[in-house]
């Protein structure tokens, strides 16, 4: 209180949790009534009391954070001037019910008000509000004269209103709004008519039923997300008139048994996810789709007969395919034109009836999940296994063999090398041996790698996580080439006078676990 010159004040914790009062290292008393009036910045988490101090005026306030707190309100409904106010943030601040009339505070560009479950009422705000973030509230409207003058906002984030059922029509007018998020508003029936300014729109698991033709006059849409929408049946072919639309999200829409055609194939689509959909085909000309690199279709039945349909070729215009998703897909064998998709990166068919897989035509792919194929018993051929850097086979239950490939440094290798045989325990003692020989390689050639950079500040400049190699697979032996070895839980290595050099660059550890009954 004796700071009266005070301008920046933050309590902060990267750990804070609601709900956990041993976690709050900053104790005040109850009749804490002042803060400097010259405070500029004031970020608290967790505030402990209801208000800010009576006898504070924050006329100068800049920036206010005060996330997981207990203020019911802010301050005395006073007029103070609040012309420097740029960010008001109370996430998570359930106790709080309103917030003061923010109409004069013209330079205020960002509030959000998430988590803050007692808020029913939209805010007051100035005309110059830029983003709004009011999810997990229980307004119930939008009012129509409240938006009518937000003509500088930029992103409105509805997420999970609940009892939000309407947007009113004048937010068509809002000509710079670029982010529209109504995700979980369970009560929004209707796709909402809204400016072509938008590029992004998450509609997911709303009420919302169609997508209707006028969707063609999004013409900067980019995102869109209608996952979970469990009412949707239909899609207007219009959505692929829209040239700047990339990501089309129909993750769970199980309703929704039928893809439009494609009208148009100059456009940017990148991601298109069916999966968990009750689509039954694909429309032809999907194949010209020029731009689009990740296909989900997990989850979904009869994906053999939709794919062998398609005029798959190595001409195809799905030549920019790098992520296919055929999980759980109910697949016996992989279907047979998948192998003109050669320059797959990656490709996850978990969860299927495979007895026996050979990838061999998959020369490109640097990640493959074949986990929870419970019935797989061998792996026939593997891709070029320099080239694959994460593989995930855990719970492959009644796997036993696997290809003896010959691992050849070609010079491309990423910083995170992850290889999971986690409860294969049917794996034949030729398997354990070549996983081991690779991961003994690969961990020499990423150390050979390591060493060759100028510096050991380069290396961890360039490579922030730091190179790793990962394996783990069943086994009670430790290779000799690891020296230190002993039994129990720790193991302690003496480390030259000169360890911190840059010829030093880390450890090879292994832990092996012997479990009887397993």
């Amino acid at each position: 209180m004796r700071m009266q010159r005070l301008r920046f004040l933050k309590f902060y914790s990267s750990r804070y949790y609601k709900g956990k009062k041993e976690n709050d290292k900053v104790q005040i008393r109850e009749e804490f009534e002042e803060l400097p009036d010259e405070l500029r910045y004031l970020h608290w988490h967790r505030y402990p009391l209801k208000s800010l101090p009576s006898k504070f005026n924050p006329e100068n306030l800049v920036d206010l954070q005060m996330h997981h707190s207990n203020v019911e309100h802010l301050w005395n409904e006073n007029q103070y001037n609040l012309e420097k106010l740029r960010r008001i943030d109370l996430r998570h601040s359930q106790h709080l019910t309103e917030i003061p009339n923010l109409s004069g505070a013209s330079n205020l560009q960002t509030i959000v008000l998430n988590g803050c479950s007692r808020i029913t009422k939209f805010p007051k705000i100035s005309w110059n509000i830029k983003e709004l973030r009011l999810s997990q509230t229980v307004i119930e409207e939008v009012p129509s004269a409240a938006i009518e003058c937000l003509n500088q906002l930029v992103s409105l984030e509805l997420n999970d209103c609940i009892r939000l059922k309407n947007l009113p029509s004048n937010i068509r007018n809002l000509t710079s709004l670029m982010e529209l998020s109504l995700q979980g508003c369970s009560s929004i029936t209707q796709f909402p008519d809204i400016s072509a300014s938008v590029n992004s729109l998450s509609l997911g698991e709303t009420a919302v039923e169609e997508v209707p033709s006028s969707i063609e006059r999004l013409t900067n849409l980019s995102y869109l997300s209608l996952e979970k929408c469990m009412r949707l049946r239909r899609v207007s072919d219009s959505i692929f008139k829209l040239k700047s639309l990339a990501y089309v999200l129909l993750s769970g829409c199980s309703k929704l048994n039928d893809l439009p055609e494609v009208l148009e194939t100059e456009g940017k689509l990148r991601w298109l996810y069916l999966d968990r959909t009750a689509i039954e085909s694909l429309p032809n000309n999907i194949c010209n789709l020029k731009s689009l690199s990740s296909l989900d279709l997990s989850g979904c039945f009869g994906v053999d007969k939709m794919l062998e349909d398609l005029p798959l070729s190595s001409s195809s215009g799905l030549f920019s395919l790098k992520e296919l998703n055929l999980c759980k897909c109910n697949l016996s064998t992989l279907p047979s034109d998948l192998s003109c998709l050669s320059f797959l990166e990656s490709l996850n068919v978990s969860g299927n009836n495979f007895e026996s897989l050979s990838l061999e035509p998959f020369s490109c792919l640097t990640r493959l999940n074949i986990s929870h194929c419970k019935r797989l018993q061998s792996v026939q051929e593997f891709p070029v296994l320099s080239r694959l850097l994460d593989l995930q086979a855990h719970h492959c239950i009644s796997l036993e063999t696997l290809p003896t490939s010959d691992l050849v440094f070609t010079g491309n290798w990423n910083s995170q090398h992850i290889f999971i045989y986690y409860n294969c325990l049917k794996l034949d003692a030729n398997a354990r041996v070549n996983i081991m020989a690779n991961a003994q390689l690969r961990i020499q050639v990423m150390a050979t790698k390591a060493h060759g950079t100028a510096s050991l500040e380069d290396y961890l400049e360039d490579n922030i996580e730091g190179y790793s190699v990962s394996f783990c697979f069943p086994g009670n032996e430790i290779p000799e080439w690891f020296r230190h070895q002993r039994r129990g839980s720790a193991v302690v290595i003496k480390l030259p006078p000169d360890w911190c050099s840059t010829k030093f660059l880390g450890f090879a550890l292994l832990c092996c676990s012997c479990i009887r009954g397993l």
